[in-house]
């Protein structure tokens, strides 16, 4: 039997699933079902290589390699995997968070969105970070702080990895509708009140006037921590610096890169990922930024929309399909591929699967590849953007909110 491990059976997060067979695998829209895992897109790794190797790599620093590993990334990832609601995840995570020995009433009071006033300080620190970050993509001032000044700058940083990280698999695992053997809703009972609102798609309310920067926010960044110089790195940092980002400048990049530089091991697996997908991804750039601006509208993300929307017309996406995106307007008069496109990215925000026609009707277009990439690249731009709402990030003066906000959701660190 051929499972294909999504990450290393070692730290037991596997996003595994049998090759499915003819006389036990039922079809749903025209895509074969695993009627063992009750997954679709079968064995990741044969048809998105680079982006199931970097996935493993980040997991593999993660939970460990990194100084967090052990007891404090099994209460993280268990946050992300309550607050997203994501019960294969969660499956995974609880048991090795009972392998880690995180005591049962820490996990108990995130299962259940318990009150945090009981735990130790460290432990009510993290989940009510976590907590923030999910449910407002803002994390308050004194709250970031704090996890600074308990972890450091690199532990910090790690930390909120942690959580952005699960939130990336959980989109793969939503996508193809990934549920734990023997399902048991016990175990992760739906809360009403945990998650992000993702708002009421068409409708829109004004945001108030840009406010002024915050005093934790950096100005060379615009977030929270400052743009790190090459000549205050030392050697191995400085030769990961020359390679990713360039001699020739002085300090790290605004975005992603630079942000990664706080943890110089996930600098090169962020970027793989994201190199896979964007660049030698089979949907092409223009498509790539399609779904990525796609992602941008479901998180409510003016920078993403921001960067990407203007990647999306770069590309050649049309006013069109960037006025449907940025407006939730209907994408029936629009090329299929770019109308499969957008609706694949949002159903799995809005409804937390994509529909088996769907998913059918992507694969025919785009190949098993395409739909593993098209999964993908907005579980990469969920992670980046719950990066980005963890360290502030700020749209910069010349840079106007042009995405319409909807009603009932948060307002992200960009904006506050």
């Amino acid at each position: 039997m051929a499972v294909v491990a999504f990450v290393g059976a070692a730290i037991g997060a596997a996003w595994g699933q049998n090759a499915p067979q003819p006389s036990q695998s039922p079809v749903v829209g025209g895509v074969s079902i695993d009627s063992k895992s009750g997954g679709r897109l079968p064995r990741l790794t044969l048809h998105s290589p680079a982006t199931a190797a970097g996935f493993g790599r980040i997991e593999r620093y993660l939970l460990t390699e990194s100084a967090l590993s052990g007891r404090l990334a099994a209460l993280l990832t268990l946050v992300t995997a309550r607050e997203m609601s994501l019960p294969y995840e969660w499956s995974v995570r609880e048991d090795a968070a009972r392998a880690s020995r995180l005591e049962t009433a820490v996990v108990d009071v995130i299962r259940s969105n318990g009150p945090v006033e009981r735990l130790s300080r460290a432990d009510a620190l993290l989940i009510d970070f976590g907590r923030q970050l999910f449910r407002n993509r803002h994390v308050q001032s004194a709250t970031f702080a704090a996890l600074v000044d308990r972890l450091g700058r690199q532990g910090a940083f790690d930390a909120i990895m942690l959580l952005a990280y699960p939130a990336m698999a959980g989109l793969l695992e939503r996508a193809v509708e990934q549920q734990p053997s023997g399902a048991n809703a016990a175990r992760l009972p739906r809360i009403a009140s945990v998650g992000t609102p993702t708002g009421r798609p068409g409708e829109f309310v004004a945001l108030p006037a840009r406010p002024p920067l915050p005093s934790d926010v950096y100005e060379d960044s615009y977030y929270r921590f400052p743009l790190l110089s090459r000549q205050a790195l030392d050697m191995r940092s400085k030769e990961l610096f020359d390679r990713v980002v360039g001699p020739d400048r002085e300090t790290t990049p605004r975005g992603p890169v630079g942000m990664t530089f706080l943890s110089p091991d996930l600098v090169e697996p962020v970027q793989d990922i994201n190199t896979a997908l964007r660049t030698n991804g089979v949907l092409g750039t223009r498509l790539a930024e399609i779904v990525i601006a796609a992602t941008g509208r479901e998180m409510n993300s003016q920078y993403q929309w921001t960067v990407h929307g203007a990647a999306a017309a770069a590309a050649g996406a049309g006013q069109d399909v960037l006025d449907a995106i940025r407006s939730d307007g209907p994408v029936t008069a629009l090329d299929e591929r770019d109308a499969v496109a957008i609706e694949f990215t949002r159903q799995i925000f809005r409804e937390e699967r994509v529909r088996p026609a769907t998913l059918a009707r992507a694969v025919e277009l785009f190949g098993m590849r395409g739909a593993v990439e098209m999964a993908a690249l907005s579980g990469d731009y969920l992670m980046v953007t719950t990066m980005y709402n963890a360290l502030g990030m700020r749209l910069r003066p010349e840079q106007a909110a042009t995405l319409p906000h909807r009603a009932g959701a948060p307002v992200g660190a960009e904006w506050r």
